[in-house]
């Protein structure tokens, strides 16, 4: 990864930073898969998201079906008429 970040280009984060364990070499695959805590995981990758800003709900493929449909039946053009609004 450095030699990548050197040649290629840097990363939008820091890769160090991220809440996802890394390994570097194949014995450390191996114990980060072995000692994988699923709670502890999805704490840290809740933390980073809210610390990013991350606003994802999951949904955003619904809703942009729901603005095709309304293209569709309508024939609307303009995105402030449409009713692409957040999904429960």
């Amino acid at each position: 990864m450095k030699s990548y970040e050197k040649k290629e280009r840097e990363f939008y984060l820091d890769y160090d930073s991220l809440p996802f364990p890394i390994s570097y070499t194949n014995e450390e695959l191996i114990k980060n898969i072995q000692e994988f805590n699923d709670a502890v995981y999805r704490e840290r990758v809740s933390r980073f998201l809210e610390e990013i800003g991350n606003v994802e709900d999951g949904k955003a493929s619904e809703r942009i079906a729901q603005c095709i449909v309304h293209f569709i039946e309508t024939g609307e053009k303009k995105l402030d008429t449409v009713p692409c609004e957040k999904t429960q």
